[in-house]
């Protein structure tokens, strides 16, 4: 005695995939829950997959604008530093004193000129 699914089969390989096809629609439309809930479970596995790609690549971005951060914090310091010696009143008089030849006035050559 043949079965359903044997002469399911027989007939498959007679007609070939057109048939398979329409054996397909039947079923779906027979279980149509279930076609749905394993396409809503598909579809909620690939987008915890995304959310997972994007929280990476997120965290990604996150510690290298950290890093860039540290290191303009560094440059920062620095050039504070720079800045501070630069601007020391010993090496503004020094610097007078040498390359432009000034020096501190006494009262007595003083001049004071009225406009």
């Amino acid at each position: 005695m043949m079965t359903r699914s044997d002469s399911t089969n027989s007939l498959m390989a007679l007609w070939g995939q057109p048939l398979a096809l329409l054996v397909l629609w039947r079923q779906l439309k027979r279980h149509w829950a279930v076609a749905t809930l394993a396409l809503l479970v598909l579809g909620s596995a690939m987008s915890v997959a995304y959310s997972s790609f994007l929280v990476r690549s997120g965290t990604t971005e996150r510690e290298l604008l950290i890093d860039d951060n540290a290191a303009l914090n560094l440059e920062w310091q620095k050039l504070n530093l720079e800045q501070s010696a630069m601007a020391e009143h010993s090496r503004v008089e020094s610097i007078a004193r040498k390359q432009l030849d000034m020096k501190h006035l006494d009262a007595a050559s003083e001049r004071v000129v009225q406009p």
